[in-house]
């Protein structure tokens, strides 16, 4: 008989045990319950079965066969994180070339929230799609040279149910090149409306929120002289928080040496809620679905 939720007795035990033995933090108290429902979807989702929160015959076997550490070309590292990690040769061009990737993302499990369902997929896309484009820039390795890679990682909060955000760097090797080439990664995600947000849909239509934030960073210390001008292009590099916005910013448009890293200014809602749509501030400071989609002002 297949268990769900409001089950009881000790096959719910024997289940939680198993969602225990691989990470999930549920008590084992023979209650199939809201927790055990969550983990048993979280498992379902990542083991690609319909995330039904049912564990019948084929969610059983599942976990008796030990299908969470055996997914296809992923390795879970640590929970929730997930990883490709490749070496293998790439036709160019002009030769054969070497191409290793170690891409990590951490994907999100469901809740109550609908979001999930969505937002899931797409990091996992989002990652194999780092990884074809670098494998498009490889270049033959010559005697002495590092191979061409790409290593990177992303982290996804789910802010309210139709509002995710995710951040990460990746950190881009041609052979050849003499350094690495850093890439920051921002993916703002509408779930309600299925779409990925621009840093610019995250704003009010015409309000100057490059000027804005280019206020924040000065207020952090930085010269004005070194900072870039405020335009969308310098500004859109921006993630959602609960409690205001991340914006992220190469060191040479602060005035720091390349060494100095990507920075991480931080832009209370406080400072900024005057350029930011109302949706977007209402979702993530209270969990509202604050409209539809992306076309709410």
């Amino acid at each position: 008989m297949p268990l769900q939720l409001g089950s009881t007795g000790s096959a719910v035990s024997h289940l939680q045990q198993q969602l225990a033995d691989i990470g999930f933090p549920i008590a084992v108290d023979g209650t199939f319950g809201a927790v055990t429902d969550e983990a048993v979807r979280g498992f379902q989702l990542v083991v690609k079965l319909s995330p039904d929160g049912i564990v019948g015959t084929t969610t059983q076997t599942a976990l008796d066969e030990g299908h969470w550490a055996a997914i296809a070309d992923e390795a879970i590292t640590s929970l929730p994180q997930y990883r490709i990690q490749t070496t293998e040769s790439v036709e160019t061009t002009v030769g054969v070339a070497e191409f290793t990737a170690d891409v990590k993302w951490y994907r999100v499990f469901p809740s109550l929230f609908f979001g999930t369902a969505l937002l899931n997929p797409k990091l996992d896309a989002m990652a194999r799609s780092w990884i074809s484009n670098m494998k498009a820039l490889a270049q033959p390795v010559a005697v002495g040279e590092l191979p061409n890679s790409v290593t990177g990682e992303l982290n996804a909060t789910l802010i309210a149910q139709s509002l995710a955000s995710s951040a990460g760097f990746l950190s881009e090797f041609v052979s050849g090149s003499g350094h690495p080439n850093p890439r920051i990664i921002i993916a703002n995600m509408d779930l309600a409306a299925d779409k990925t947000l621009t840093g610019p849909e995250l704003f009010r239509v015409g309000s100057a929120w490059p000027t804005v934030l280019r206020g924040v960073v000065l207020l952090n210390g930085f010269d004005p002289a070194d900072v870039v001008p405020a335009n969308p292009r310098n500004f859109s590099r921006v993630g959602v928080t609960t409690s205001g916005l991340n914006l992220y910013l190469y060191p040479d448009q602060i005035g720091l040496p390349l060494a100095a890293g990507i920075q991480t200014i931080f832009c209370p809602w406080v400072r900024i809620e005057s350029v930011v749509r109302p949706s977007i501030i209402a979702r993530s400071t209270g969990g509202s679905d604050g409209g539809p989609g992306p076309h709410v002002p």
